[in-house]
């Protein structure tokens, strides 16, 4: 069975892409370790305590700052460092992008425009726009959650980049490595996929060609 079997690629006029975990790589236990280093606490002392919660939610909207953020981290993480070290470990989360992914998205856009879409924030921002500037340069736009101040799984997130870009749901599709991001998109009308890596997202995408090349033949 093709892994996009489920889909209905016939009318599709975009392409909108996730970022960490689909097309650039995430450490979370480098971020753990970082942190570690800083106040002599195993790692483990911050992955038992760590949450996306809802003091994460207004970090990644822009209504709050990452200082102000800090200060949640350190009642929830039970630790203390110097904001320096917050962020040096905080930024450790970003990864290598993946290059054979990159290279499918990049002939994906020759007969599609390519969109990206990340919940993420303005420290994370400094690192990935800046390293991988000419890789992500293949997407037409980088919807960051911190910038336009909602983020995914909320369907307003969806609602607001389908009518920035001028397509219906059926016209995109969405690829995301987080299931609930994935079922909400599928909820609006967007023909989604969730991928658990970064082979299956070169896949996915290869096969998402093809279908584009023989509709067009």
């Amino acid at each position: 069975m093709a892994l996009l079997d489920a889909l209905d690629t016939s009318r599709l006029k975009v392409a909108l892409f996730d970022m960490g975990g689909v097309v650039v790589e995430i450490h979370p236990h480098r971020v753990f370790e970082c942190w570690s280093d800083a106040t002599g606490l195993p790692p483990s002392h911050f992955s038992r305590r760590w949450q996306n919660d809802s003091n994460m939610a207004l970090y990644e909207t822009g209504k709050i700052s990452f200082n102000k953020y800090v200060e949640f981290m350190e009642e929830k993480l039970e630790a203390r460092m110097s904001l320096a070290n917050w962020t040096y470990g905080w930024n450790a989360l970003v990864g290598e992008c993946y290059e054979a992914v990159f290279e499918q998205v990049g002939l994906l856009a020759q007969e599609l425009p390519v969109y990206c879409l990340t919940n993420s924030n303005p420290e994370h921002e400094s690192v990935w726009a800046h390293q991988y500037r000419e890789q992500l340069s293949v997407f037409v736009e980088i919807f960051n959650s911190s910038t336009i101040g909602m983020r995914k799984p909320d369907i307003e997130v969806y609602e607001y980049v389908l009518k920035e870009i001028g397509v219906k749901p059926e016209e995109c599709f969405f690829i995301d490595d987080l299931s609930n991001n994935v079922e909400a998109a599928r909820s609006l009308g967007l023909e989604a996929f969730q991928t658990p890596g970064p082979n299956t997202t070169r896949d996915a995408i290869a096969e998402l060609l093809s279908r584009v090349h023989k509709g067009t033949d």
